[in-house]
């Protein structure tokens, strides 16, 4: 089974409240409407942002999340003319 085998409906505690980065955590944010917090780590590398991480609070997971955080830190990285970099473990 995959992970859209598994997605499942957000629910209201699951939406998300508020997308941001926090330039002094070094992380992408989406805070949800019930307090937790998604997060996407990065570290800044020259001219660009070197992404190491996702992480969303385990109830939380399977509702599509994680990817809506990671369109926005790719599109915010655009925007600002940064190249995006991955690390793959």
């Amino acid at each position: 089974m995959n992970n859209a085998d598994e997605a499942r409906e957000r629910t209201p505690d699951s939406e998300i409240e508020e997308l941001r980065n926090n330039v002094e955590a070094g992380r992408y944010e989406a805070e949800l409407a019930d307090g937790d917090i998604a997060v996407l780590d990065y570290q800044a590398v020259d001219d660009g942002l070197l992404f190491t991480h996702t992480e969303t609070p385990v109830r939380h997971r399977h509702q599509g999340i994680a990817g809506e955080l990671t369109r926005y830190a790719l599109d915010d990285t655009i925007d600002r003319g940064l190249k995006i970099c991955l690390l793959y473990t």
